[in-house]
């Protein structure tokens, strides 16, 4: 079982890690030219691996008692453009903007070139393709929230072409809403959420706000997301009766002086 792992980091690596029987995660660091080192998960090792990821493996390992394999692809401040293949982006007029803002020879900074579109795909995500991936899980967002108008667009493109890659039309995406932050448009939280709603089969959408924080564009609360990106997981691929959503507005109704709200996901109602 085998979920592949885009994370915002700010870390520059790729990293793959397995979760064994005796409940010891073993990982893989795997530099820029796929170099190979093994180490054992303790404290120091750990500190270089995705907490949410090891806190998604960590749940579905406590759940199925079985191993699963975690391979993990990062690199922070990048945005969706740079882990889509050229061949998607480059006759389609919905990219040309980052095809010329961001084109190899425009981009001057050493931070910046991972923003060179496809480059990420071409370097991290293709090497991987024939993989045997029963899903994927992503958190990313910020770096397309000043094109956030593009972004449903954008990441259902994204989608698609990674499941064609894989030849798997259905694989899962399981993605977290960015977390919000007091200089970041809602419109990128927004589309999101339209992508979820779109219709696209196999999508799911872990929401944080409640364990975000406003002023920290990294928040701190790692658990939320990787226990609620697992809960998609466990129900959907694994058949877990588990609740794996948290309410969703539908519909409201007015009567009189009083207003009635229906949410989905809200069987047992809600709470305050």
């Amino acid at each position: 079982m085998f979920y592949s792992i885009k994370i915002k980091k700010r870390k520059r690596f790729y990293l793959a890690s397995f979760l064994d029987v005796s409940q010891e995660m073993i990982c893989f660091l795997i530099q820029k030219r796929f170099f190979v080192k093994r180490v054992g998960c303790n404290p120091e090792n750990l500190k270089d691996f995705s907490a949410v990821g090891f806190v998604f493996g960590r749940k579905l390992y406590k759940e199925l008692s079985t191993p699963v394999g975690l391979i993990q692809s990062t690199w922070g401040g990048t945005h969706a453009e740079s882990w889509t293949s050229m061949k998607v982006m480059e006759n389609n007029p919905l990219y040309a903007d980052v095809l010329k803002q961001y084109s190899k020879e425009k981009v001057s900074r050493e931070k910046d070139k991972c923003k060179v579109p496809a480059t990420l795909w071409n370097g991290m995500i293709a090497p991987m393709v024939g993989y045997t991936v029963k899903g994927n899980i992503w958190y990313q967002g910020e770096s397309n929230s000043v094109r956030y108008e593009k972004y449903q667009e954008v990441f259902t493109n994204l989608i698609n072409s990674w499941r064609k890659e894989w030849n798997q039309p259905d694989m899962p995406f399981y993605f977290v809403q960015i977390a919000p932050h007091y200089k970041q448009p809602a419109g990128i939280r927004e589309a999101q959420l339209k992508t979820w709603l779109s219709g696209l089969e196999n999508i799911g959408m872990a929401v944080v706000t409640d364990a975000a924080d406003s002023t920290d564009i990294h928040p701190r609360n790692k658990v939320a997301p990787g226990e609620r990106l697992a809960a998609w997981a466990l129900a959907k691929q694994y058949g877990k009766k588990i609740v794996y959503s948290g309410p969703l507005y539908k519909s409201m109704k007015v009567n009189g002086r009083e207003i009635t709200l229906d949410f989905a996901f809200a069987e047992g109602g809600l709470q305050t």
